[in-house]
């Protein structure tokens, strides 16, 4: 019996201890509870897509010397879908213009690359109906004066800079249609920050080329391609300026070590997505 008594004893003291331990603290009442048990189905406010219409427009250069490459593109393009504003102004810049079906990116790009092209700048572009975005060609330090073809002459001149050069791209949701945007296209040049205070200082802060705007209605997929009809030499004519670059771009030609050659710019806008 006297055995007993310290196992009887230590017995007791466990079962103390455990009836003094501390009770857990209950769980929070919203744990394992979704949000979607607590919110019924469709309430509170939901975002609405933005209506924009998404693009991307890529600029490409390849060496002047192989400009008979992309003599190659033009047949693979229709013009037909463009509405000119003055198609033999147009022309007359030394403006080229198509559009290509889609799928057609990369068999271009082919070419481009046959050509020694490469790719300059890719620009994303989320424009809302009836909202334009310019896209920078070049920039211009000093006024200089540009030679063009016109309404009102085949050799008119217009002084523009200092700014930046681009072509200005406005995107539009077209009367009772979804799905797809009016594009319309035309170079500009214009001061960088023209906001209100530059807006008094100079009224017209932006040279607009309006004679050589065209448009179109582009879909997903759909893509448009603008070059030059001819080879360009310097960048005294609007034509030159928009897609000549005589100061060269670093090219690596197969065969070839790399080398600065003058080049000639191409740009391609591609529609990606329309939410009008």
């Amino acid at each position: 019996m006297g055995k007993a008594f310290p196992v009887l004893s230590l017995c007791i003291m466990a079962v103390q201890m455990a009836g003094c331990k501390p009770d857990e603290p209950p769980k929070p009442i919203w744990e394992d509870v979704k949000l979607t048990d607590i919110a019924p189905a469709g309430s509170g406010p939901r975002l609405k897509p933005l209506e924009t219409a998404d693009f991307e427009l890529y600029i490409c250069e390849t060496p002047l010397e192989n400009f008979s490459h992309l003599n190659k593109i033009w047949p693979m393009l229709d013009a037909r879908p463009l509405l000119f504003r003055n198609f033999a102004v147009f022309g007359g810049n030394n403006y080229a213009a198509g559009v290509a079906r889609a799928g057609m990116l990369d068999e271009i790009t082919h070419l481009l690359t046959q050509a020694g092209g490469r790719q300059m700048a890719r620009t994303a572009l989320l424009l809302p109906s009836a909202q334009a975005q310019v896209v920078q060609i070049t920039s211009l330090d000093r006024k200089r004066d540009i030679y063009h073809a016109s309404s009102q002459s085949n050799a008119d001149s217009t002084t523009i800079g200092p700014g930046i050069f681009g072509l200005r791209i406005t995107a539009a949701r077209p009367l009772g249609i979804n799905g797809a945007a009016d594009v319309m296209v035309y170079p500009v040049c214009g001061t960088p920050g023209t906001g209100l205070i530059e807006s008094q200082l100079r009224p017209d802060p932006e040279v607009r080329f309006m004679d050589l705007a065209f448009r179109l209605r582009m879909s997903p997929g759909d893509m448009l391609v603008l070059g030059p009809r001819e080879q360009v030499q310097d960048q005294k004519t609007l034509g030159g300026l928009t897609f000549g670059n005589p100061a060269g771009t670093v090219f690596l030609l197969e065969g070839e070590r790399p080398q600065r050659l003058p080049a000639v710019r191409l740009f391609i806008l591609v529609c990606r997505r329309v939410n009008y």
